[in-house]
């Protein structure tokens, strides 16, 4: 069995797990302010990949599909935050506080699929030889 197998099939199963788990609790025990984060959170999580699957597409370079997805991404988090936060801590305010924070986890999450791509390509090329 490899490590690579097992890591895939844990986060497939934190995926699934957590909205069902999220979903149960919401059901059963009603929802509470962490729970709506959570949820809500999970809805952008889903939103972020379906933006993803421009990625799948022809349609635009590398270099335009990088920048729509990454705008793209940005109006979820905000819009998110926006709706569980912005009452309390308005706009200019609720921009300054998460917009650094995802734009850092947006470079480490785009630095790390580009290196496992980049791998998997060396890999086919030299199967190919």
């Amino acid at each position: 069995m490899k490590l690579k197998n097992v890591l895939a099939h844990i986060v497939i199963g934190l995926g699934i797990g957590s909205v069902i788990s999220s979903l149960s609790i919401a059901w059963m025990s009603g929802v509470d302010n962490t729970l709506k984060q959570v949820l809500v959170w999970l809805l952008a999580s889903a939103l972020y990949g379906v933006v993803s699957l421009l990625y799948d597409t022809d349609f635009w370079p590398l270099p335009v599909q990088i920048a729509v997805h990454l705008l793209l991404c940005c109006g979820i988090t905000l819009a998110t935050a926006w709706k569980l936060y912005g009452d309390s801590l308005g706009l200019g305010l609720l921009v300054q506080s998460v917009l650094p924070g995802f734009l850092v986890v947006y470079v480490v999450i785009s630095l790390i699929l580009f290196a496992v791509d980049h791998r998997r390509a060396r890999e086919i090329n030299e199967k190919l030889k």
